[in-house]
């Protein structure tokens, strides 16, 4: 019953994606895109990957989803600027005869987003294609990172006049599902604090070594006296007291 009622909103949307230039696709609790005019959605609405097709020339894009979870995720910008160069380094650049074009990279309030164009050849038919690869990256509050990744693709001689179509399918990408204001999890300073506490017990530590040690040595410091009646301190060495002259006593307390 509730797969044959989302089977006809998705189909309600595709009606409506197709429709006009200011159309929408929404994949419920996934994402929202924007449908130029001439283009419209596959038959296959359900899962994906989601592919748009351009109703009079050769030119597609195509929506994954990906999700990152534990040591996967990217933590900070330098990471998904790694990333993005592992994209290039692994996929892009070992399509046959790949160029690679542009790459640009952005962290755009809840999301971080890349754009990369390249060029390669189609090895059926040896016509040369022209790529646009975006990914969307978003943070879900259950700790986990969302990728969502746009691929649109055409001829080269095709490209200038799909490119302006690819550029609004990816501005007008929305993320329907919950997402925290910032991509990248907060730095962790567990580690810091950590050493920090062990640096201060080490110290504490030493400083009661040294106590210990200072306190089992014998007192070398300690000058003996004796003192006159006087009032006097005198080393016990010196016969008379050096205030008044009396003498020592033969017996020193």
């Amino acid at each position: 019953m509730m797969r044959a009622a989302f089977t006809l909103v998705a189909a309600l949307l595709l009606a409506v994606g197709s429709a006009g230039a200011n159309s929408f696709f929404e994949m419920p609790d996934e994402f929202r895109v924007p449908v130029p005019d001439g283009w419209s959605v596959s038959d296959d609405t359900t899962q994906f990957p989601i592919h748009l097709i351009h109703d009079s020339l050769a030119a597609q894009l195509s929506i994954f989803k990906t999700e990152l979870s534990g040591s996967d995720q990217l933590r900070s910008q330098e990471a998904f600027r790694e990333s993005v160069s592992g994209v290039i380094d692994s996929v892009v650049l070992q399509l046959p005869d790949a160029v690679l074009l542009t790459s640009t990279g952005y962290n755009v309030g809840n999301r971080a987003e890349f754009v990369v164009e390249f060029s390669s050849t189609e090895p059926n038919t040896d016509v040369t294609l022209r790529h646009y690869l975006v990914g969307l990256l978003y943070r879900h509050p259950d700790g986990y990172q969302v990728m969502f990744s746009l691929w649109g693709r055409s001829a080269e001689s095709q490209y200038a006049r799909v490119k302006p179509d690819f550029e609004q399918m990816r501005e007008g990408f929305r993320y329907l599902g919950p997402a925290e204001l910032e991509v990248f999890p907060p730095e962790s300073h567990t580690n810091r604090w950590l050493l920090l506490l062990l640096v201060g017990m080490i110290a504490i530590l030493f400083l009661v070594r040294r106590r210990r040690v200072l306190s089992s040595r014998p007192s070398v410091g300690t000058v003996p006296i004796w003192r006159c009646s006087c009032g006097r301190a005198n080393h016990i060495d010196n016969a008379v007291c050096r205030r008044c002259g009396a003498p020592r006593p033969d017996r020193i307390r």
